[in-house]
């Protein structure tokens, strides 16, 4: 049992690494008109499959080694069981987020969605080796809506918001996206600045 959950997990291993390349090949060759977001989301998939499986098979062995274990205080017991059960919940919601929700977008290809955003805002930290770049805004029933863009939008997005504020608070920035509505990817925006609505 051990030693099959042991192959298992070296090989959802390797294929992870395997899996790795079409990833790098959708950064290498991505546009910046939304087609490499949607790239990124289906060259992805067999990775984030792999990752899943690797972790789930890590949790099932550590379950295993604790019932199998007749040795030890509660304490380290009870420990195997809580962090398989970690694991394999982190498995579930990446696999949710990084396999369901791109698949469950794929009626919606053809037909994405649309909101337009009022105040726009922008967000960037860069904290770790994956920045996070955000816009923000308020929809038409006063909801706040918030997505990851790129870099440039980003980039363009404060360039606008520079010149809305030079007019002394009589202008801002809106911002129509069109996106993919369980993964969020956005596919297209196209910002703009208009009058401030007057209360």
């Amino acid at each position: 049992m051990i030693y099959r959950l042991q192959k298992l997990t070296m090989t959802t291993g390797v294929l992870a690494l395997v899996f790795i390349l079409p990833m790098a090949f959708s950064a290498v060759i991505g546009s910046s008109d939304g087609r490499n977001g949607i790239m990124e989301n289906y060259c992805s998939i067999p990775f984030w499959i792999c990752i899943s499986v690797f972790v789930i098979c890590t949790a099932v062995t550590l379950l295993y080694l604790s019932l199998k274990e007749k040795h030890g205080g509660w304490q380290q017991k009870l420990a195997f069981p809580v962090i398989a059960a970690v694991l394999a919940g982190l498995s579930v919601f990446v696999l949710y987020m990084q396999v369901v929700n791109p698949l469950r977008d794929i009626p919606y290809l053809s037909s994405p969605h649309t909101v337009s955003l009022a105040d726009v805002s922008f967000y960037y930290s860069n904290i770790s080796d994956s920045p996070t770049i955000e816009i923000s805004g308020t929809d038409a029933g006063g909801q706040k809506e918030t997505f990851a863009i790129s870099r440039e939008e980003f980039e363009a997005g404060e360039t606008l918001l520079d010149q809305a504020a030079k007019s002394g608070g009589a202008q801002t920035v809106t911002a129509d996206i069109t996106y993919l509505p369980y993964s969020e990817t956005v596919l297209d925006i196209d910002m703009a600045i208009t009058g401030r609505s007057q209360q």
